[in-house]
């Protein structure tokens, strides 16, 4: 978003009298101090309006320092699914957090959040989804609300606290690694100078000759990408700088040798080692991208992806013969890769404790293409007593109960549904266009699990239901890509009014706080040098106008504000 000051501008102020002769530009002081609250206040309105289509709320929630200011903030987001079944998300606040980051600070944001919003007479017990912190499970806990680890937070601790600070040797190659991105961030000139030599070396270079160490496999497009630095804080940011250290090793080696620094030239055993690396964290890395995603469901896809990690084998045929290396350093470095693995697979189990959130288990067995697979409740008692304990999960969690009988009950047994003509059915898997680039990758990432499905099935009403939802056919592997999970539960809510009622509240908890993230992302364009004397609460107001009006259908007085 640009800053209000630009309307002063004499290039700005000509461009609206050629499109608009008869407007008058609002001073910028005007604007931020009228328009902008005015418009937030319709938006907020919109937003409170939207949320109570939902029959289960979750909101997710982190904290971010700005770059510019290095104010604290806390971000909190609402997630449900609507009577549309439609995944619906909504920033509700990003606030300074200037007292002490403890429990019971954010507590009080968080309860901030529930008065302004409504969100205690919308749902008593809304999940709460947010990383590993102390201070924030500290928090969910004193709100009495039913937690979700954020499974991307999971994943990051898995790779850098449980795998990589275990194995010294593979510190010091990332360290190594951080030292060559760091000379180069400010060389991007240079970079990319070498780049074009390089890429005119290659193609004018007979074949023969292009396959030593740093020119085998290169691909002509990967060798025009910048080398990315690690950041500490953001997931997969590891995978990403080794990733284009490897495309852009050539370009590396040349600027290191034209700057004489020896001593980060990377060896022959140390480009093998972060290959094969590389390939062991690609996995991890999809399944972040897939389970960031706010459009579809992704909490039914957390126990698929533990499956195909804990079975992800590293099936490249070794070509050690083909390396100059002493038979010891070699075994020296697959002996690190296969402790890594181990130490990996180990904590995927212990962080990741099905029987300690029966949630995971529940929404997978709501999500009809992995059915036959091992996440699968195959019998009908079992996927009753998931629904009933995670509906008595939620109602533990409540201080007080609900004394009056007209406001909206959070139990499963609710009977509002629009009515939707089941012809549609056939139609159901069909492709939505709110599914996004990240879900059309669950074929290739998922669908071998598919390969190998066994399954039984028996027979009260919701019982009924299980059975007969158990009893629809198979999804193919070859239409994960087309499936659109929400648009099958939709067109079947009649036939499966009890379930389908689960389906909206469990499948609408989504597997990660990336939406906070993506806040964030927001506020950093915001609180930049163009905008130094911002404050807190305008960047509250320009990021809930900013991310709440995206792609959605609001009124125009709003996107007004929001248009550039």
């Amino acid at each position: 978003m640009r800053p209000p000051h630009m309307m002063k501008g004499l290039g700005f102020i000509s461009a609206m009298k050629e499109i608009e002769p008869s407007y008058v530009v609002p001073h910028p002081t005007t604007f931020t101090r009228t328009y902008v609250p005015e418009a937030y206040q319709e938006a907020k309105k919109w937003v409170m309006r939207k949320l109570e289509d939902s029959i289960h709320l979750t909101l997710s929630t982190d904290l971010w320092t700005d770059n510019f200011r290095k104010i604290p903030y806390i971000a909190i987001v609402a997630h449900f699914i609507s009577s549309k079944w439609k995944c619906e998300r909504f920033a509700l606040l990003t606030r300074a957090f200037v007292n002490e980051h403890t429990g019971e600070n954010i507590k009080r944001d968080l309860l901030s959040a529930v008065e302004e919003f409504n969100i205690a007479n919308i749902d008593e017990t809304p999940t709460i989804v947010c990383d590993q912190g102390s201070n924030v499970l500290l928090a969910a806990k004193l709100m009495r609300w039913y937690q979700i680890n954020c499974a991307a937070h999971v994943f990051h601790l898995i790779i850098v606290t449980d795998g990589f600070k275990r194995i010294p040797a593979l510190m010091l190659m990332l360290k190594k690694c951080q030292e060559i991105a760091l000379f180069l961030q400010f060389k991007s000139a240079q970079v990319s100078s070498a780049q074009e030599e390089l890429r005119f070396i290659l193609e004018n270079m007979p074949p023969e000759f292009t396959d030593h160490c740093y020119f085998e496999d290169l691909d002509m497009d990967m060798s025009t990408s910048s080398v990315k630095k690690d950041n500490v804080t953001r997931w997969n940011s590891k995978c990403v700088m080794i990733e284009s250290i490897l495309a852009n090793r050539a370009v590396i080696r040349r600027l290191l040798l034209k700057y004489n620094k020896i001593e980060l030239l990377l060896s022959h055993g140390e480009i093998y080692f972060l290959k094969r690396l590389l390939k062991c964290l690609m996995p991890f890395r999809k399944c972040t991208e897939i389970l960031q995603g706010d459009k579809y469901p992704t909490i039914s896809l957390v126990l698929p992806m533990l499956e195909l990690l804990s079975q992800e084998e590293d099936n490249e045929e070794d070509g050690e013969e083909d390396l100059d290396l002493e038979r010891g350093e070699l075994l020296l470095l697959k002996a690190d890769l296969l402790i890594l693995k181990e130490n990996m697979k180990s904590s995927i189990e212990r962080r990741f404790r099905r029987a300690e959130n029966p949630v995971y288990v529940l929404a997978t067995s709501l999500d009809i293409r992995w059915k036959g697979t091992s996440s699968f409740i195959t019998n009908p008692d079992e996927f009753k007593t998931a629904i009933e304990n995670f509906d008595r999960a939620l109602k533990q969690r409540m201080t007080t109960m609900r004394t009056t009988t007209n406001q909206r009950p959070t139990h499963f047994n609710r009977q509002e549904h629009p009515q939707e003509s089941l012809s549609s059915a056939q139609s159901a898997s069909s492709v939505s266009s709110r599914n996004t680039k990240k879900s059309s990758k669950v074929a290739a990432l998922l669908g071998g699990l598919l390969d190998s499905r066994s399954l039984p099935f028996e027979n009260d009403a919701l019982k009924k239901e299980i059975a007969l939802y158990k009893s629809t056919p198979l999804i193919s592997k070859n239409d994960l890509d087309s499936f659109d999970l929400l648009n099958w539960w939709k067109v079947r809510q009649d036939q499966f009014p009890l379930l389908s009622v689960v389906a909206r509240k469990v499948l609408g908890i989504p597997a990660t706080s990336a939406c906070c993230e993506r806040i964030f992302s927001k506020g950093g364009n915001i609180v930049s040098s163009l905008r130094a004397n911002i404050s807190p609460h305008n960047v509250d107001m320009t990021i809930f106008i900013a991310f709440n009006t995206q792609g959605q259908g609001i009124p125009n007085s709003i996107q007004t504000v929001n248009g550039d």
